[in-house]
């Protein structure tokens, strides 16, 4: 969820580059005039090597999220190292998970790992999910939304704030909205993401001093130098936490996939409504489960539901026309299957004039074979059987091939509201 105040990120990465970098950044948050200059930021890992933290945190940066790792493929080598160093240097520092999580549960073992690995090391600002693999792009919005809480809920019980990271594009289209803080990546001048996020990586290229070669670099809006502490009480939209070495006591705790918030006292906050700075409304209900609601989950919300009623219509609709093709079929057979019968008289007497000439094969045989031949199609010539049959073989064709088109409706229309009745399962 988005807590405490945001605030526009200006950046000093060197006294030359200072004023220039400072305009470069977007003017996007009204609140920020108030608030001091603040703050860029590092996200590194292995690839970036030995980093020199002390030259990083003398060109302007103040802030690291460290690679953590990952159950695939290990612990990240330098995490340690740079956790250690960086705090040295005077940095606050966060770490981050990228996960190749296809299933809630294998994003609790990240979860885990992630836990594990941090105790004992100064933790001292937010930890994140980063979900962008290509394992995960075809995955329901709904899983990749269960994979995030799942992973942020276990970190939020150790005490940590979450963020979920990942590109625009991939919040926009992949991922179902949840209610942690957003770390979004799109690379330019300003970023164009229309819902709340607490940090913007801007790019993936960029040169700071005691790190070689290129970087991702990040601009921060959320005041977590103030709402993260290393020990005591912060208030933030009207609740309380308690910290106790960089670490939260009390506040949201998910048990069996239900979340409460604790007050300071260890008591389970209930019958409470708050509302953020960004438009989240947190509801402690009567019992004091938790529901959290931004206005992107309300919005996404309401448009599943309405994309969820249209599939439903157009799977009735589509429901009705295989009904009325099966029943235009039935009638179609019903028109044909006399007709085929006459058919079959004239084929069965025709069959059986031939076998009497075969039988006896006198001039007499075949004349009066084929005089009665000539009689019987002459009278279906008068009765339009033979026309009939035609068109009501034709009939029959055109119905199945109906039903066959309209059964293939059916089954389209019935997964389309199938997918939008998971898609609408997102509470508002």
């Amino acid at each position: 969820m988005k807590k405490g105040i945001r605030f526009l990120a200006a950046v000093v990465v060197g006294a030359a580059a200072a004023i220039a970098l400072m305009l470069a950044v977007p003017k996007q948050k009204a609140e920020a005039a108030t608030l001091p200059v603040a703050y860029l930021g590092v996200d590194v890992s292995s690839y970036q090597g030995n980093i020199d933290w002390t030259q990083v945190a003398s060109s302007g940066v103040t802030f690291a999220m460290v690679r953590i790792g990952n159950t695939k493929y290990g612990l990240d080598t330098k995490f340690a190292q740079n956790v250690v160093n960086a705090t040295n240097a005077g940095l606050r520092v966060g770490a981050y998970v990228y996960t190749y999580a296809t299933t809630p549960e294998e994003a609790a073992a990240d979860a885990a790992l992630a836990v594990d690995t941090m105790s004992g090391y100064p933790i001292t600002f937010p930890v994140a999910l980063d979900i962008e693999d290509k394992s995960q792009k075809n995955l329901p919005a709904s899983t990749q939304a269960a994979i995030v809480n799942t992973f942020c809920e276990i970190l939020e019980n150790a005490g940590y704030t979450c963020v979920v990271y990942t590109n625009k594009n991939w919040f926009e289209t992949k991922l179902a909205p949840v209610a942690w803080d957003h770390w979004v990546a799109q690379y330019g001048s300003a970023c164009t993401y229309t819902q709340p996020y607490s940090m913007w990586q801007y790019s993936c290229t960029a040169t700071i001093p005691g790190i070689s070669g290129k970087v991702d670099v990040n601009y921060l809006y959320e005041d977590y130098f103030n709402e993260i502490i290393p020990n005591g009480q912060v208030t933030i939209d009207g609740l309380t936490y308690n910290y106790s070495n960089w670490l939260r006591t009390n506040g949201f705790r998910t048990e069996n996939g239900v979340t409460y918030f604790y007050d300071v006292n260890g008591n389970k906050v209930k019958d409470k409504t708050v509302t953020t700075d960004d438009g989240t409304i947190l509801r402690m209900c009567k019992d004091g489960h938790v529901v959290k609601s931004t206005a992107e989950i309300r919005s996404y919300a309401a448009t599943a539901r309405a994309n969820l009623q249209s599939a439903v219509n157009a799977l009735s609709t589509a429901q009705n026309a295989l009904a009325a093709a099966q029943a235009a079929y039935d009638s179609a057979l019903a028109a044909y299957q006399p007709v085929q019968a006459q058919i079959d008289q004239a084929a069965q007497a025709a069959t059986q004039a031939a076998a009497a000439y075969q039988a006896s094969p006198t001039d007499a045989n075949l004349q009066a074979t084929a005089t009665a031949a000539v009689a019987q199609y002459q009278a279906l010539l008068q009765q339009d059987v033979v026309t009939n049959y035609t068109t009501a073989q034709t009939n029959l064709t055109n119905c199945q091939n109906d039903v066959n088109t309209r059964a293939v409706a059916v089954q389209a229309a019935q997964a389309e509201a199938t997918a939008a009745a998971e898609a609408a399962n997102i509470p508002d």
